[in-house]
C-alpha cells in the first residue's frame, strides 16, 4: 500500500492528501540497502555519504558485474579485459591519463558507499486540479534523494564507481547505472572523475545489481 502525505500547496492557504506513487520492486530494495548502509554511519557524523567495506572479494564483485553490465552495455566492462583504460588529459600541455592493463585488471579494494540527500527534499511537484504544482510536505516527510555506488580501487590511483541515483519522486520508474573513474592526478583540480558511460537499466537488471550489493554488505531482507 503507497503512502499517503499531508501537504500545502505552495503560495497558497490550501492544503491536501497526495498519495505517492506505486515503487518498482527494484526501488524499494535500492531504498532498504541504502538505509542499511546509511544506519551504519557513526553517530553525530556530518557527512551527506557513508562507506561499508565489502565481505566479496574485489575479483568476485568485478566478474559479477562484468556478466550483468556486459547485458547492459559492454563500454561499462573496464576491468579484467586485458586493456588499458585512457583518461584523457588534464590540460593540453599534459600528457594523457592512462591506467594500465595490469593495474585495472587486479583491482586491490571494493566497498560500497551510499549519498543521503533527503533533507532538503520538503517539496514536490504534483498535479493539484489539473494544473502541476509545487507543495510542500506539512506532516514531516522527506522525500528520498540516495545514490548507492561500487567502488573499486584500482592500484593506489585509481578508483572506479559505478553508481545509481533514485529520487523518491521517480520510484515508479527504471534508473541508470553510471561508471565514473577518479584518478589522483585529478585531484587538485577538485574534478570529480571521468565518466566513461552511462547506461539505462530495466528493472531486473537493477535488481542484480542490488542483489550483488546486498552480498556485499551481507544484509537479509527482511
Amino acid at each position: 500500500m503507497t503512502e499517503v502525505f499531508k501537504v500545502k500547496v505552495c503560495g497558497t492557504a490550501e492544503m491536501l492528501e497526495i498519495q505517492d506513487s506505486e515503487p518498482l520492486s527494484s526501488a524499494s530494495k535500492y531504498k532498504q540497502l541504502s538505509d542499511f548502509i546509511w544506519a551504519q554511519r557513526p553517530e553525530n557524523s556530518q557527512l551527506s555519504s557513508h562507506l561499508v567495506s565489502s565481505d566479496l572479494s574485489p575479483p568476485e564483485v568485478r566478474d559479477t558485474l562484468n556478466e550483468i553490465a556486459g547485458e547492459v552495455n559492454e563500454k561499462l566492462i573496464i576491468s579484467g579485459i586485458g586493456k588499458a583504460l585512457y583518461l584523457g588529459q588534464i590540460d593540453r600541455d599534459s600528457d594523457p591519463i592512462a591506467i594500465n592493463a595490469e593495474i585495472i585488471d587486479n583491482p586491490v579494494s571494493v566497498a560500497v558507499e551510499t549519498f543521503n540527500w533527503d533533507e532538503g527534499n520538503v517539496r514536490r511537484y504534483t498535479e493539484v486540479n489539473g494544473k502541476k504544482e509545487v507543495v510542500e510536505f506539512t506532516d514531516g516527510h522527506r522525500d528520498y534523494y540516495r545514490e548507492l555506488c561500487i567502488k573499486l580501487g584500482l592500484g593506489r590511483d585509481a578508483v572506479a564507481t559505478y553508481s545509481i541515483q533514485r529520487r523518491q519522486t521517480y520510484q515508479s520508474d527504471t534508473t541508470e547505472l553510471f561508471l565514473n573513474v577518479w584518478h589522483k592526478a585529478f585531484a587538485e583540480m577538485d574534478y570529480a572523475g571521468h565518466q566513461i558511460v552511462d547506461s539505462d537499466l530495466t528493472e531486473q537488471q537493477e535488481n542484480r545489481i542490488l542483489d550483488l550489493i546486498q552480498r556485499m554488505v551481507n544484509y537479509e531482507a527482511s
